[in-house]
């Protein structure tokens, strides 16, 4: 009887889990332009154009280019798939392609660490970004004043096409985490890391430098400790260090490129992708202020998208509307249509701000673009490393109007806040809030579209309030849900029903 006890209760809880298990989502889209009721938590608000109608053409047909961004983590691990597959496939499966990966279609890339001295199976080919001359410093230091570091290389910049019966997807995808790694966390790191070969330096057989303290530990925690914090949390500590300006570089220089190749301004990839073997890589070095400078002319005008992930989000983020350059404007300007769609998956925004801080200047950039820029941050409800973006403005506008108090004695803005201290009911709830709204986007410089979404399983049949936090964090483009609106866009706060995309 008891045993009969005991299973029938492991059976409960079972199936009380798998019920309570949720099916893939989009629970909510929410537009900053939009006042909503808080109470009102069915509303929905918002419209995006969406990858698809981004690349349509007037006669039916595609030609979609998009950028993508990386975030934290070796994203170049050898022994995991190429970075961007979950999007390549994604692409493919929506346009009816075969839905293949970097690995099945052999094209020409940027290289991929291994753990192995093996040569790459594929083709190595890209633009090899090298910082601006008159900003780069000879050595950075750190703690030991004997040991120098530095970087030529600030990442690789490739393209991928795929084509279908009615049109093509290019993709351009900046890859930066082995420059930075390589060159600035692996000297203070890279001691206490689980990969003993090919990743780090060569050793000779009978070297015994290093103690492996990755040994000591249990494999879970080793794992974790190099996926977390080794080639995770490094990333975001450069980032807010004097190496963030390297890393936006590469993001310029990226976006500089890709729209130099969707304008037919200049064509760099194609002699690369011809040349490169497998024995012979086709890389070549470019300066960021050669792409962003480039005035040859134009021979077409394709529109480009920008997809960013994790702590790429904030990179891109900064550099499109933090401290936006003459040059990126530039080449943003070149681009046809007026709007700019940046897919924000995973974005680290609120939490990154904290390294941001400075004197307050002006609220805008200096240098404007002449499209609507249109964030739209797609956040798993439960990943742990995402923000959604509407209530974040939302609630910046609210502390501008907070007024001046003995714990924090920071000034209210009167231009912005004519309700006192009431104004966010103002701006939340009634319809004059539009107007309010209007004005505080004008002042941003952007729109900001957020998609709630829900897709994570639990962490184990057992575990249902806990999310598997990797799937969450990682795991957006291989839903279909999120797929879909990603690629269809929304309409009225909800994914456009009109889209023919399955």
């Amino acid at each position: 009887m008891r045993y009969l006890l005991a299973a029938s209760a492991a059976l409960l809880v079972t199936m009380s889990t798998l019920a309570a298990e949720r099916q893939p989502h989009v629970l909510r889209i929410r537009s900053l332009s939009e006042p909503v009721p808080l109470s009102a938590a069915r509303i929905n608000s918002g419209e995006f154009l969406g990858l698809d109608r981004i690349g349509r053409r007037d006669d039916g047909s595609v030609d979609l280019r998009i950028l993508l961004v990386h975030g934290i983590g070796w994203t170049q691990n050898g022994s995991q798939p190429q970075f961007g597959t979950d999007l390549l496939r994604a692409l493919q499966r929506s346009y009816g392609a075969k839905a293949v990966g970097f690995e099945g279609d052999k094209q020409p890339r940027c290289a991929q660490s291994k753990k192995t001295e093996d040569e790459p199976d594929y083709p190595v080919a890209g633009v090899d970004l090298q910082p601006v001359v008159e900003q780069r410093v000879d050595y950075y230091a750190s703690d030991s004043p004997v040991t120098r570091m530095w970087s030529q290389g600030i990442g690789c910049l490739d393209r991928t096409t795929f084509s279908f019966p009615r049109g093509r997807v290019t993709l351009y995808r900046l890859v930066w985490d082995d420059a930075f790694y390589n060159a600035y966390s692996y000297p203070l790191v890279g001691y206490d890391d689980a990969i003993r070969s090919g990743h780090e330096q060569p050793q000779p057989p009978a070297y015994s430098g290093y103690e492996d303290l990755s040994a000591t530990r249990r494999s879970g925690t080793s794992a974790l400790r190099d996926n977390v914090m080794t080639y995770g949390l490094t990333d975001a500590a450069l980032y807010m260090g004097p190496i963030g300006e390297l890393m936006r570089m590469s993001v310029r220089g990226a976006i500089c490129a890709a729209v130099n190749d969707a304008t037919g301004r200049s064509d760099v990839f194609t002699p690369l992708i011809r040349k490169a073997t497998v024995k012979t890589p086709a890389l070549q070095e470019m300066q960021v202020e050669d792409l962003c400078g480039l005035d040859a002319p134009a021979s077409h005008a394709v529109p480009l998208a920008i997809v960013a992930e994790s702590l790429g989000s904030r990179m891109v983020f900064d550099v499109l509307s933090k401290e936006r350059q003459e040059g990126v404007a530039r080449k943003l300007n070149e681009l046809p249509g007026s709007e700019l769609e940046v897919y924000l998956l995973a974005n680290q925004i609120p939490l990154l701000a904290a390294a941001n801080l400075k004197p307050a200047k002006a609220v805008t950039p200096s240098t404007s673009i002449n499209k609507t820029l249109r964030y739209i941050a797609i956040s798993e409800s439960d990943d742990l490393l995402s923000w959604e973006l509407v209530p974040y403005f939302e609630h910046l506008y609210y502390m501008a109007c907070r007024g001046e108090s003995s714990d924090t004695r920071a000034p209210a803005f009167k231009d912005w806040c004519s309700d006192g201290g009431g104004v966010m009911q103002a701006v939340l709830d009634f319809k004059a809030g539009r107007k309010e709204r209007k004005k505080y986007i004008e002042a941003l410089g952007f729109e900001v579209i957020d998609v709630r979404t829900s897709f994570s399983p639990p962490a184990s049949r057992l575990l249902n309030e806990h999310t598997d936090p990797e799937v969450a964090h990682t795991g957006y483009m291989r839903a279909d849900e999120v797929r879909r609106v990603v690629m269809c866009g929304a309409a009225k706060g909800e994914t456009n029903p009109a889209c023919a995309i399955r």
